[in-house]
């Protein structure tokens, strides 16, 4: 049933011209742009030097710490172990 309403929803965003499945402004979205914008406006300025990276290693050790395949945990972080 969901995978049916899914496709039914890709193929009538095809339909009306749509290219990507997250667009803005028929472009697709830049997530860098993206994350430095929730960054400015959750942090505001203490945003400096807040970058994605920032956030691997919580994410790592989080993981670790829940005793997560680290094979796994390496492919979700895309980092060797």
């Amino acid at each position: 049933m969901f995978l049916t309403l899914i496709s039914d929803s890709f193929g009538r965003w095809h339909r009306l011209g749509a290219k990507y499945v997250a667009e803005y402004n028929g472009k697709p979205p830049d997530p860098k742009r993206a994350f430095r914008n929730l960054v400015d406006v959750v942090m505001g300025d203490d945003a400096k030097g807040v970058v994605r990276h920032t956030l691997w290693h919580p994410a790592a050790t989080w993981l670790m710490q829940a005793a997560a395949d680290k094979w796994k945990a390496s492919g979700s972080l895309r980092h060797d172990p």
